[in-house]
């Protein structure tokens, strides 16, 4: 090769190669590898995820000419005291998962792929800290449409190393994206939740979404009992129910009906009540004690013309003791300014990228996490472990 040749081959390749230099830099800023922040309570934080069956439901958002039994995956947290192994990544079922999960909210599959290298506080297959003679309490959490378990992994962890047993179900065809352990991945379509706009019939298909999710849920009760190791560990009597959106609505159908599931509080972030319809919501025997936690750009829409009588409803009930089938029990619903309706999950993990796209709001998003954290926190703590905060 002569001289001017390797000068001309050097002019190119240095410009090039600071260019790489200079994207890989920018994109470590705004993508940066973050773990998720530390749980405030005494105790350490197991875990284990595992494939359930519901042998009672056919599942029915399968084109599949045998489409079997309905499946979930759920993932369950507790307190231990063993440290020994090395913390779980944040999202545990791998990069064919995360893939699924980007391109079902439509970005490209690999641009969270550095989420991989991200961890938890969490040790796979700990043991569970042997409880007093009453167990633990248990927290269900329940995500949003399009959602995932991993939404919502910094509220279980924080509450497990206080002392309680957490349950997140990943709602097959609901959520963004479910792997099995066999390495089946199930994406959630349009066609189970059509446009509001296009759809003549949106609020059915949003009550058979919402109702599949209560379910899902109801399901996870009668299971548990049944999972060794952790199953004889729980207090099902002082049982909590948190729910993002469809979440949300899902664990206030749970509480609703002739089919009602006992429960001692609930926690509802912009619960998506809306498909339960006013019938359903005018109930007169609303006996949980209740926060519901709403968004700014939530405030004033469809949802709040059934949310807002719904609450309105359910604290004159818990006032006035309506009547003697019908205990004294507290339902609020707090505004918080500032925040997104997909701001209630760890979406920060993603910042400065969620707020640049405008899927987070302009309170600060690390603040916010750690004070929705804290109030579910104290409210469970309050209802579920006697510990009024």
């Amino acid at each position: 090769m002569t001289k001017r040749k390797r000068v001309l081959l050097w002019s190119v390749a240095v410009p090039g190669g600071l260019m790489v230099i200079a994207v890989v830099a920018l994109w470590g800023i705004a993508m940066p590898i973050r773990h998720l922040p530390e749980p405030t309570g005494p105790h350490r934080v197991g875990t284990i995820s595992l494939d359930l069956t519901d042998d009672s439901r056919i599942e029915s958002y399968s084109l599949a000419d045998d489409p079997g039994q309905r499946r979930i995956r759920a993932q369950i947290w507790y307190p231990t005291e063993d440290a020994s192994g090395r913390r779980q990544a944040w999202m545990p079922d791998g990069r064919a998962h995360i893939r699924s999960i980007v391109e079902a909210n439509g970005f490209p599959r690999f641009i969270w792929d550095h989420t991989v290298f991200m961890r938890s506080n969490s040790y796979e297959g700990a043991p569970i800290l042997q409880a007093d003679d009453d167990g633990f309490p248990l927290v269900l959490i329940s995500h949003g449409w399009t959602g995932y378990r991993g939404l919502h992994t910094d509220v279980a962890e924080d509450l497990a190393s206080h002392g309680f047993v957490v349950v997140a179900a990943e709602h097959t065809y609901g959520a963004a994206a479910v792997r099995f352990d066999d390495g089946t991945i199930i994406q959630a379509s349009a066609r189970i939740l059509p446009s509001r706009a296009e759809t003549p019939d949106f609020l059915d298909y949003a009550n058979r979404l919402v109702t599949t999710f209560a379910a899902d849920n109801r399901f996870l009760l009668a299971t548990l009992p049944d999972i060794p190791g952790i199953g004889d560990r729980i207090d099902f009597d002082r049982t909590g129910l948190v729910g993002h959106s469809t979440g949300g609505g899902a664990m206030v159908d749970l509480v609703l009906g002739d089919d009602a599931v006992s429960a001692r509080a609930l926690v509802g972030l912009d619960a998506w009540v809306e498909p339960l319809g006013r019938e359903r919501l005018e109930a007169d025997h609303y006996t949980v004690p209740s926060l519901f936690l709403r968004s700014e750009q939530w405030e004033g829409g469809t949802n709040d013309g059934y949310l807002v009588p719904f609450v309105e409803q359910a604290a004159r009930l818990g006032a006035d003791g309506a009547s003697a089938n019908v205990a004294s029990v507290p339902v609020e619903l707090r505004q918080i300014a500032g925040i997104t309706h997909a701001q209630f999950s760890t979406l920060y993990m993603y910042r400065p990228v969620m707020q640049w796209i405008g899927y987070l709001g302009s309170a600060d998003p690390l603040e916010f996490a750690d004070g929705q954290r804290r109030v579910i926190r104290e409210f469970l703590q309050a209802w579920l472990q006697q510990n009024p905060s």
